[in-house]
C-alpha cells in the first residue's frame, strides 16, 4: 500500500485509547474512520495469493477488530461490559505455514486461552478453511483442555484481503449456536501486525 495510506491506518489504530484496545467498545464514528482507512489499504495488497504466502508464517499480534467478542481479547464479565468497562487481553497468532496449523492465544496476567486449528488453503489463493481442534483454558488453580471436531461450529474461514511483511487484514467467518439452539453466522474483520 502507499506508505501514507498504511501509516494513516496504523495511526488511527494507534490512537485508540487503551480502554478500547483492539476496537472493543469503540464508538461508531471512530470505527467508520478506521474502516475507511482499511478500505483504502486493501486495494493495494502487494501479495499475490496471500493465503498461500510464506509471509503468513510466524507470530502476529492483534491490532484491531470489528469483533467485540473474546477472539478480540474481550474477556470481562457482561455486567462490566454493559456499563462500558472492559477487560482486554493480548491476542496473538502463531502461524505455521508448513504444518498448516495455527494457535490463537488470548492472555491477561495468569489467565490464558489457546485455540489450536489446522487450515486448508483454498484454490482462490485468498481463503483458508479453518478446523478448530483444541481449546485450552488456564486460570490460577484450574485448567481445561477440550478436543474440538473441526466440523460444524468447530470450523470457519479466513479470507485474507491484505498481506505484507508486517501487516495482515482478513475476514473471519464462522457459525455458532445461539441460546435457542439456532445456527447463527458471524463475520468480523481483523488487523494483525507481525511481531519482530
Amino acid at each position: 500500500a502507499p506508505l501514507y495510506t498504511k501509516n494513516k491506518l496504523l495511526g488511527l489504530i494507534g490512537d485508540i485509547p487503551e480502554t478500547n484496545r483492539h476496537g472493543i467498545g469503540l464508538g461508531a464514528e471512530r470505527r467508520d474512520e478506521i474502516q475507511k482507512a482499511i478500505n483504502s489499504v486493501i486495494p493495494h495488497n502487494p501479495t499475490e495469493n496471500p493465503a498461500q504466502s510464506e509471509l503468513m508464517h510466524g507470530s502476529w499480534r492483534l491490532l484491531y477488530s470489528t469483533s467485540e467478542a473474546m477472539n478480540a481479547g474481550n474477556i470481562g464479565p457482561e455486567w462490566m461490559q454493559s456499563v462500558g468497562s472492559y477487560v482486554i487481553a493480548d491476542v496473538t497468532q502463531e502461524i505455521n505455514m508448513y504444518a498448516r496449523h495455527y494457535e490463537n492465544s488470548i492472555a491477561k496476567g495468569p489467565m490464558q486461552i489457546k485455540l489450536n486449528a489446522d487450515f486448508i488453503p483454498m484454490a482462490d489463493g485468498m481463503t483458508w478453511t479453518c478446523k478448530f481442534k483444541r481449546l485450552r483454558t488456564a486460570v490460577p488453580g484450574k485448567s481445561e483442555d477440550t478436543e474440538l471436531s473441526g466440523e460444524g461450529t468447530d470450523q470457519g474461514t479466513w479470507e485474507t484481503h491484505y498481506l505484507d511483511k508486517d501487516l495482515r487484514i482478513f475476514t473471519a467467518r464462522s457459525v455458532s449456536k445461539d441460546k435457542e439452539g439456532n445456527t447463527v453466522g458471524k463475520q468480523d474483520l481483523f488487523v494483525f501486525g507481525k511481531n519482530r
